[in-house]
Protein backbone atom coordinates (compact mmCIF):
# COMPACT_ATOMS: atom_id res chain seq x y z
CA UNK A 1 0.00 0.00 0.00
CA UNK A 2 1.64 3.26 -0.71
CA UNK A 3 1.83 5.89 1.49
CA UNK A 4 -0.05 9.10 1.22
CA UNK A 5 1.88 12.56 1.92
CA UNK A 6 1.37 15.71 0.08
CA UNK A 7 4.61 16.44 -2.30
CA UNK A 8 6.53 19.61 -1.73
CA UNK A 9 7.42 20.04 -4.78
CA UNK A 10 6.04 19.54 -8.34
CA UNK A 11 6.16 16.28 -10.73
CA UNK A 12 9.33 17.03 -12.46
CA UNK A 13 7.72 14.88 -15.15
CA UNK A 14 4.60 15.43 -17.49
CA UNK A 15 1.90 12.70 -18.91
CA UNK A 16 3.73 11.23 -21.64
CA UNK A 17 7.02 12.67 -21.04
CA UNK A 18 9.89 9.85 -20.96
CA UNK A 19 11.42 8.53 -17.48
CA UNK A 20 14.09 6.01 -16.96
CA UNK A 21 14.02 4.25 -13.45
CA UNK A 22 17.23 4.72 -11.08
CA UNK A 23 16.72 3.45 -7.97
CA UNK A 24 14.94 1.34 -5.32
CA UNK A 25 14.43 -1.52 -7.57
CA UNK A 26 13.66 -3.77 -4.99
CA UNK A 27 10.16 -1.95 -4.74
CA UNK A 28 8.88 -1.43 -8.17
CA UNK A 29 8.80 -3.95 -11.06
CA UNK A 30 10.85 -1.19 -13.87
CA UNK A 31 13.56 -2.75 -15.72
CA UNK A 32 17.11 -1.18 -15.11
CA UNK A 33 18.22 0.43 -17.87
CA UNK A 34 14.90 0.54 -19.60
CA UNK A 35 12.97 3.29 -21.01
CA UNK A 36 9.27 4.20 -20.54
CA UNK A 37 6.49 6.89 -21.11
CA UNK A 38 5.02 8.17 -17.91
CA UNK A 39 0.84 7.53 -17.94
CA UNK A 40 -0.24 8.76 -14.42
CA UNK A 41 1.09 10.85 -11.62
CA UNK A 42 -0.04 10.87 -8.11
CA UNK A 43 1.05 14.52 -6.66
CA UNK A 44 0.06 13.10 -3.11
CA UNK A 45 3.06 10.62 -2.63
CA UNK A 46 5.05 11.88 -5.36
CA UNK A 47 5.19 8.48 -7.75
CA UNK A 48 3.86 7.86 -11.00
CA UNK A 49 3.15 4.78 -13.06
CA UNK A 50 4.71 4.68 -16.41
CA UNK A 51 4.35 1.72 -19.54
CA UNK A 52 6.37 -0.06 -21.43
CA UNK A 53 7.13 -0.22 -25.35
CA UNK A 54 4.44 -3.26 -25.21
CA UNK A 55 2.10 -1.27 -23.44
CA UNK A 56 2.19 -2.86 -20.25
CA UNK A 57 2.07 -0.06 -17.10
CA UNK A 58 4.26 -1.06 -14.36
CA UNK A 59 3.34 -0.32 -10.42
CA UNK A 60 4.17 3.10 -8.81
CA UNK A 61 7.41 4.62 -8.54
CA UNK A 62 8.52 7.55 -6.47
CA UNK A 63 9.61 10.12 -8.79
CA UNK A 64 13.10 10.66 -6.94
CA UNK A 65 13.61 7.37 -8.37
CA UNK A 66 13.16 8.35 -12.04
CA UNK A 67 15.20 10.19 -14.70
CA UNK A 68 14.32 12.38 -17.78
CA UNK A 69 15.36 10.60 -20.69
CA UNK A 70 14.88 11.25 -24.22
CA UNK A 71 15.38 7.68 -25.35
CA UNK A 72 13.18 6.43 -28.41
CA UNK A 73 10.97 3.38 -27.92
CA UNK A 74 11.53 -0.15 -30.35
CA UNK A 75 8.14 0.48 -31.71
CA UNK A 76 9.37 3.57 -32.97
CA UNK A 77 12.68 2.75 -34.04
CA UNK A 78 11.39 0.35 -36.38
CA UNK A 79 9.38 2.26 -38.27
CA UNK A 80 12.52 4.41 -39.07
CA UNK A 81 14.95 1.60 -39.92
CA UNK A 82 15.02 -0.23 -43.53
CA UNK A 83 14.34 -3.48 -44.30
CA UNK A 84 17.71 -4.94 -44.43
CA UNK A 85 18.92 -3.24 -40.66
CA UNK A 86 15.67 -4.95 -39.62
CA UNK A 87 16.97 -8.14 -40.98
CA UNK A 88 20.43 -7.65 -39.47
CA UNK A 89 19.36 -6.68 -35.73
CA UNK A 90 17.05 -9.78 -35.77
CA UNK A 91 20.03 -12.09 -35.71
CA UNK A 92 20.64 -10.85 -32.01
CA UNK A 93 19.26 -11.78 -28.83
CA UNK A 94 17.70 -8.79 -27.01
CA UNK A 95 18.62 -4.47 -27.67
CA UNK A 96 20.33 -3.92 -24.83
CA UNK A 97 23.51 -5.40 -25.21
CA UNK A 98 23.45 -6.85 -28.56
CA UNK A 99 24.28 -10.35 -28.55
CA UNK A 100 24.10 -12.78 -31.67
CA UNK A 101 21.68 -15.86 -31.02
CA UNK A 102 23.38 -18.70 -30.55
CA UNK A 103 22.21 -20.51 -33.90
CA UNK A 104 23.89 -17.37 -35.91
CA UNK A 105 26.96 -17.64 -33.62
CA UNK A 106 27.38 -21.45 -34.52
CA UNK A 107 26.51 -20.64 -38.37
CA UNK A 108 28.92 -18.22 -38.17
CA UNK A 109 31.90 -20.25 -36.51
CA UNK A 110 31.54 -23.21 -38.78
CA UNK A 111 31.96 -21.40 -41.90
CA UNK A 112 35.28 -19.63 -40.70
CA UNK A 113 38.15 -21.54 -42.19
CA UNK A 114 40.86 -22.54 -40.22
CA UNK A 115 39.04 -21.22 -37.00
CA UNK A 116 40.01 -24.07 -34.79
CA UNK A 117 43.87 -23.76 -35.61
CA UNK A 118 43.82 -20.18 -35.01
CA UNK A 119 41.89 -20.79 -31.63
CA UNK A 120 44.57 -23.02 -30.59
CA UNK A 121 47.48 -20.76 -31.85
CA UNK A 122 46.71 -18.06 -30.30
CA UNK A 123 45.91 -20.14 -27.00
CA UNK A 124 49.55 -21.30 -26.92
CA UNK A 125 51.19 -17.91 -27.67
CA UNK A 126 48.78 -16.80 -24.74
CA UNK A 127 50.10 -19.58 -22.83
CA UNK A 128 53.92 -20.11 -23.46
CA UNK A 129 55.83 -17.26 -22.18
CA UNK A 130 58.69 -15.38 -23.44
CA UNK A 131 61.97 -15.47 -22.05
CA UNK A 132 64.71 -13.10 -22.98
CA UNK A 133 68.20 -14.33 -22.23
Amino acid sequence: MRHRRKATTPCPFAIGSRIRPIANFEHHDYRRGESYEVTSVDCNDSTLQARDEHGQTGRWIRWCDCEATSDIGWEWLKGQLSAEALELLAAFDGLQMLKLRPDIRIALIQQATSLKERILTASQAVETPTTNS
